[in-house]
């Protein structure tokens, strides 16, 4: 009877796995609100259209039902991390745009809320109509907004036709209350306060050359979220706190890392991150797959919904996405079919966030490239169980 009872929680609990795993697939697509991806620097981003309106009909849910057409949209999300003067441009060459920005305040975890309880604060129903004042066709600069500390702006770009065109958005914000100081190529943050007595130093580099990088670094703790554009940053910290550090730099894979301050041996913590170029490899940390399945362990969003986000915000890069297994022995057929459908798992989440399936290929290598050849323990084995991406354009 005992071991009856174990059968049919392994079972309940695999099944319970692959639906989270179903779940995560079917989720985050840019065309709807929970998709949404944030815009951080100022920048030209090159968007593709998913064609469709997602998995959701968001403009349902509020007013827009009445002024828009919901048929191929674009969510994306500026977040006011000090007090600023924000600009957009777009730049498309077909009249069949629609546009609303709306505003709202975000808190420390990022929930969202509904579009209904969002307030708009530009509509358009065609934009050429309106602003069509830059220096060609099919350019336009919206109004100046005023972005304040802890609000942020929701930009829905909708398309009337269906097509997988892409747009250039580009992003100006002119901070009003800077406090970065730049050197040469660094800009160092102090962000001690005058009674600090434990000192951290975070620096982030290039991982290849050892130069400092100006990221958008996000620092997040259970108290506060802080956001600096730096690429050495001094921190008053206590000692047992935990934080999450974001960064993201332009030409560079975006690289997130947990620090435990109490169990540091060094004042010093180095981030090092990978420029962006063909052939260079992205090692998607944090996705797990359950034992012997292309089955991903809940968790996994966080993660994929960054990569998700770079793709979509850099829509002239091409990958390979490349599955990998932890298995003991010779090479088989089993470990290769394993590895090659652990990254279709990952480009089918791609796909459905409305990434071109043009854009992507997936290939398995079994357990040809292990990142631990004999592991060890079961952390090693599971680091061996990895889906990388390797820029191939």
């Amino acid at each position: 009877m005992k071991s009856l009872l174990i059968i049919i929680h392994i079972c309940l609990l695999m099944l319970f796995n692959q639906l989270l795993a179903q779940e995560i697939i079917s989720s985050d697509n840019i065309a709807d609100l929970k998709g949404a991806v944030e815009v951080e620097r100022n920048r030209t981003y090159t968007i593709e259209f998913t064609g469709n309106y997602g998995w959701e009909k968001d403009f349902s849910k509020s007013s827009l039902n009445n002024e828009l057409i919901e048929k191929n949209s674009i969510f994306l999300i500026k977040r006011c991390q000090s007090n600023s003067d924000l600009i957009f441009e777009l730049s498309y060459d077909k009249p069949t745009l629609q546009l609303v920005i709306m505003k709202f305040n975000y808190t420390i975890d990022g929930k969202l809320p509904e579009l209904k309880d969002m307030q708009t604060v530009y509509l358009s129903k065609e934009l050429r109509a309106k602003y069509s004042n830059l220096e060609s066709e099919g350019d336009y600069r919206l109004p100046e907004f005023k972005c304040d500390r802890g609000e942020a702006f929701l930009m829905i770009i909708n398309n009337v036709k269906k097509s997988y065109g892409r747009l250039n958005l580009t992003l100006k914000s002119a901070e009003i209350d800077t406090k970065v100081q730049a050197v040469d190529r660094t800009r160092v943050f102090d962000d001690r306060l005058p009674n600090d007595n434990t000192n951290i130093y975070l620096k982030i580099r290039d991982d290849e050359t050892g130069l400092p990088i100006i990221a958008k670094v996000n620092i997040t703790t259970k108290k506060r979220s802080s956001l600096y554009s730096a690429s050495d940053i001094l921190l008053g910290a206590d000692s047992k706190t935990k934080v999450n550090i974001i960064c993201d730099a332009e030409g560079y894979f975006f690289k997130d890392t947990a620090v435990n301050m109490s169990t540091l041996t060094n004042d010093t913590v180095v981030i090092e991150m990978k420029s962006i170029s063909v052939g260079k490899i992205f090692k998607i940390d944090k996705i797990e797959f359950l034992k012997g399945t292309d089955q991903l362990y809940p968790g996994a969003e966080g993660i994929l919904r960054r990569v998700k986000d770079f793709l979509i915000l850099n829509s002239d890069v091409r990958i390979e996405i490349q599955g990998h297994v932890n298995s003991d022995g010779d090479e088989s057929k089993v470990a290769m079919k394993l590895s090659k459908k652990r990254a279709l798992a990952i480009k089918k989440y791609f796909l459905k966030a409305g990434i071109n399936k043009d854009r992507m290929t997936h290939i398995g290598y079994g357990n040809k490239m292990p990142v631990y050849p004999t592991p060890k323990n079961e952390y090693e084995q599971q680091a061996n169980r990895r889906v990388e991406i390797k820029i191939i354009q």
